[in-house]
């Protein structure tokens, strides 16, 4: 059975995601996606995000292995390779949460310190919010790319059992077809001795 590629998966996702916030905007009464959508825009929040995760991902060592992941369809891989590339999403799983969160902390905290202008609280608060979102956002496109490399390590271990399954399956063959000549030939020397 063929898999999908990795960019088939996350380009799905991508689209569910752009759906749900187009059902969400329409059944909340908004009539005009696009003017909401600069709501949802703030480049500070993910450029923190972005800063909190890739440098920290290439400082370990793992950025080419995460962008293994994409290439998992179409580029032959070791078993080792799969598992080290798992490795780099489970990582920057836990990189982008840890960054959301740290950018939301630094949100609040400027929050915190201009309280004495309420009318500025609603929207710093929704700026916060808007860190935790993307992080949420990466978050559920890195699930499904987890799961394409997990299932493309499971299906090399299967690989790897069936091969090693044969191979002692042959070699008992080798055994047992060596051991019937050589009782053979122990029946003969008995047969001229007698």
């Amino acid at each position: 059975m063929k898999r999908k590629t990795s960019g088939f998966v996350i380009l799905f996702e991508g689209c569910m995601i752009l759906l749900t916030y187009c059902v969400i905007v329409l059944f909340s009464g908004g009539t005009e996606i696009l003017s909401t959508v600069s709501n949802f825009i703030d480049l500070p929040s993910l450029a923190i995000l972005l800063l909190f995760t890739v440098p920290v991902l290439v400082a370990s060592g793992m950025g080419n292995d995460f962008l293994m992941a994409f290439q998992m369809g179409k580029k032959q891989s070791s078993l080792m390779q799969m598992k080290k590339t798992l490795e780099a999403v489970r990582l920057l799983q836990r990189l982008v949460l840890c960054g959301a969160g740290f950018a939301a902390m630094i949100s609040i905290v400027l929050i915190l310190r201009g309280l004495d202008e309420p009318s500025a609280i609603g929207p710093n608060l929704a700026v916060a919010i808007l860190a935790v979102l993307y992080g949420i956002i990466i978050e559920s496109l890195l699930i499904p790319l987890s799961a394409y490399v997990q299932n493309h390590i499971t299906d090399a271990m299967n690989v790897e059992e069936e091969e090693f399954a044969l191979t002692v399956e042959e070699e008992t063959e080798r055994n047992i077809v060596s051991k019937k000549g050589e009782d053979s030939a122990a029946v003969e020397e008995m047969n001229e001795k007698v």
